[in-house]
């Protein structure tokens, strides 16, 4: 009789370190998913000269490293769009002169070291802007 409950003792105890083992495996093989998160549409000023000629609406959105950078991401939401209009009215938004249209190509950097800035480098892993 005790060496069969001595024998389901160790086969209960074999079964849970196994399963124990699976789920930490498991655990540690997931990497986080990339998330996109588009914020609220931005007003940027188009200027000519020292003058507003008018202005675009722009959608900024941004690629984080799984849902708990997203979570980091919500709680520093406004402190990001400050940042961002900011910016957007700091600097002209066109390209150089003699080409036509929006430089989204500098806006994507420069907004992109504004996001590292308030989230730091390892949050965000991608920031792209179109025309709203």
């Amino acid at each position: 009789m005790r060496l069969i409950v001595s024998a389901l003792i160790v086969l209960v105890f074999a079964f849970w370190l196994a399963n124990t083992g699976l789920a930490a495996s498991q655990n540690e093989a997931a990497p986080p998913v990339p998330v996109d998160v588009t914020l609220k549409p931005i007003y940027a000023p188009v200027t000519r000269g020292r003058s507003v000629s008018h202005y675009v609406l722009l959608v900024v959105r941004l690629t984080v490293d799984g849902e708990a950078a997203r979570v980091r991401l919500s709680q520093y939401l406004p402190i990001l769009r400050d940042r961002f209009i900011a910016d957007l009215n700091g600097q002209s938004i066109l390209r150089d002169q003699g080409r036509a249209g929006i430089d989204f190509e500098a806006l994507e950097k420069r907004l992109q070291r504004r996001a590292e800035a308030v989230l730091g480098k390892d949050i965000v892993m991608g920031l792209k802007i179109r025309q709203g």
